[in-house]
């Protein structure tokens, strides 16, 4: 039996049984088996599904959200459920007043640690530290808070330069587990990353980050490999090569792994339910992509032109 159905294929041929059958009960439940296959092709981008062997765990099917933006606490929980904890040390950035990936960590399994943001913020349950990070400065700060060269959680989210940061930090540490924000407008086999831009003020537009393809390429660089993408479209999961190398389905396999872009954001306006007139100036209605590129030429480059 084949480990990979084609949702296209799928269709078509559920249509040719559909077209020689006499049966209209039989017709009713292959029409709506169609309707079912072709709302994941159309409306979630799912081209192929994957039969997923018994021994591997398929990180997406432990997907929720109890403090995270989207739905990264169940794949964190469940990735660290399978390697176990080590010194419970995490540094996030940059971190919010809500929605941050190591609290559900610090809440439910003890861990202790560092959150940066550049402005000054505030958090519930720890002290978020005003820092700029950069490619430049993220080691030096990493020694100045004293984290530990190996510690269990790393989580970046600096909505532009992630790839360059990822790269500097993990050339030097080595955290067990990586979440980190990259630009899934761009599928693989797109090896895509931004301008480096120690000074930038990142808009919301799809310009910004790396793709997966040049994600998962600096990963393995580093020694991770890459596990998961949640499903929303905005972080990956890495784990450092050394620790259950075969536990995770998918792994190190961007095809399988890549999420379509489900990047829209809330409503911005101050009533809480609409977007600003300048914010939708550049914002899709269809909330797939967020905003679009912006309107002056972008430059990009890749992992091979960075790693010459």
């Amino acid at each position: 039996m084949s480990n990979v159905l084609s949702i296209r294929g799928r269709i078509e041929a559920l249509k040719f049984r559909h077209s020689r059958s006499d049966d209209m009960v039989e017709k009713t439940v292959i029409n709506n088996v169609i309707n079912i296959y072709a709302e994941l092709y159309t409306e979630y981008g799912v081209d192929v599904v994957y039969r997923i062997p018994s021994d591997k765990i398929f990180l997406n099917n432990f997907e929720s959200h109890t403090y995270s933006q989207f739905n990264e606490d169940g794949i964190t929980e469940k990735i660290f459920d399978t390697i176990g904890f080590t010194n419970k040390v995490y540094l996030e950035f940059g971190g919010t007043a809500t929605n941050n990936n190591s609290e559900i960590l610090h809440k439910n399994h003890g861990f202790t640690g560092v959150l940066f943001n550049c402005d000054d913020t505030e958090c519930e349950y720890t002290k978020i530290h005003t820092e700029r990070v950069t490619a430049e400065n993220i080691v030096s700060l990493c020694e100045k808070y004293e984290l530990p060269k190996e510690f269990d959680f790393l989580s970046i989210d600096i909505d532009h330069n992630d790839w360059y940061v990822f790269r500097a930090l993990c050339s030097v540490y080595k955290p067990r587990v990586v979440v980190i924000e990259y630009n899934a407008h761009y599928p693989p086999p797109d090896d895509r990353v931004v301008v480096y831009d120690a000074d930038i003020i990142p808009g919301i537009t799809t310009y910004h980050g790396a793709s997966i393809e040049a994600m998962f390429n600096l990963g393995r660089q580093l020694g991770y490999n890459l596990v998961a993408a949640e499903s929303t479209g905005y972080n990956l999961f890495f784990v450092r090569e050394d620790i259950h190398p075969d536990a995770f389905y998918g792994t190190n396999d961007t095809k399988i792994l890549y999420r379509t872009p489900k990047m829209g954001h809330k409503p911005c306006g101050e009533d809480g339910e609409n977007h600003t007139e300048e914010c939708m100036k550049t914002y899709r209605l269809d909330g797939i992509c967020g905003h679009k590129a912006p309107d002056s030429p972008v430059v990009w480059t890749n992992v091979q032109s960075l790693s010459e």
